[in-house]
């Protein structure tokens, strides 16, 4: 068993396809359409995969969707864990407007999960061995266990592996409650976790340095789109600034990020080096169309062109 694992509770299909302009009360002609795999963990797992490392998928699966979803999967040599679901798994839709560049990102809610297919998924996290990084990253169905993350971080605790939460909303406020290590959350979704509506540098370092010192969290990795991101520890601050490129698709960006911050991690790197590495995957993510994730090679080519820029706050300063 790899001692990385991702959990995804609410995968899905993702379907890219292209349309010259999206005119309403027409008869469009579109694109054949890509398929990938997908879900927060899910993407995960597979750019981890790409950068050389052993990870195992871990996701509730059913219907011809979800065996479509394994067969992905497979091609891509990502190691699977599936919990059997009387509902088939959902089907997203990215539609790209190819004259004027604009993406229109369809996402669909995934159906509810049985109290028994919720116990299930716990059952095989709390199965798996030499787990020494636990990513939940992605969208969580309404119905899940009010207590789902205090068990998951119980896991966690027992194998004395590193907890990463990748997430939004509620699901993002139950993860800090029960002490993550990491959180990956973006401006909006660190404002909204802070009770703001919005958030300058400086607030951001200061309201992620809080959430550390009231023991929520160990790191914070805040991602800014094209502006990077910032690393908050204890005793550490850095900004990744990286270089400009041509935007093909933002979808997968954050889950490649959090993909090559944990791939160095697991091989004993900086914080600084992490987050060098976390960025470049990012930015290479963007660099491609539709849901097509990081590649390595562009990945290793942009790690050099990432700038990172040591800050302060009141308790990290210069």
């Amino acid at each position: 068993m790899s001692s990385i694992i991702t959990i995804t509770f609410n995968p899905c299909i993702d379907k890219s396809i292209s349309v010259p302009a999206l005119i309403p009360d027409k008869k469009l002609h579109c694109t054949v359409e890509q398929l990938q795999p997908g879900g927060g963990g899910i993407n995960v797992a597979r750019v981890i995969k790409r950068l050389g490392l052993p990870v195992t998928a871990i996701y509730p699966s059913g219907g011809s969707t979800g065996v479509l979803l394994d067969e992905l999967l497979k091609k891509e040599v990502v190691t699977t864990l599936t919990i059997p679901t009387t509902h088939p798994i959902r089907e997203n839709i990215m539609l790209t407007e190819t004259g004027t560049h604009k993406q229109y990102r369809l996402g669909m809610p995934g159906e509810p999960l049985t109290l028994q297919e919720w116990q299930a998924c716990l059952r095989v996290i709390s199965g798996t061995e030499d787990a020494a990084f636990i990513i939940v990253s992605g969208s969580i169905q309404d119905n899940a266990p009010r207590d789902l993350f205090r068990q998951i971080a119980s896991i966690a605790r027992e194998k004395q592996a590193k907890l990463i939460v990748d997430a939004a909303g509620e699901t993002l406020q139950m993860a800090v409650r029960v002490g993550a290590w990491l959180i990956k959350p973006n401006l909006s979704e660190l404002a909204e976790l802070s009770g703001k509506k919005e958030l300058n540098e400086y607030q951001v370092r200061e309201e992620a340095h809080h959430l550390i010192t009231s023991g929520h969290c160990s790191i914070v990795v805040v991602s800014m789109d094209a502006r990077g991101a910032i690393l908050v520890t204890a005793d550490e601050c850095y900004r990744a600034i990286p270089p400009i490129i041509k935007p093909q698709s933002s979808v997968g960006a954050g889950d490649s990020m959090v993909g090559g911050i944990v791939y160095s991690l697991s091989q004993g790197k900086t914080m600084q080096e992490a987050l060098r590495m976390g960025v470049a995957c990012g930015t290479a993510a963007i660099m491609n169309p539709g849901t097509s994730l990081c590649k390595p090679e562009d990945a290793g080519m942009l790690y050099n062109e990432i700038q990172i820029f040591p800050l302060a706050t009141a308790a990290c300063p210069d």
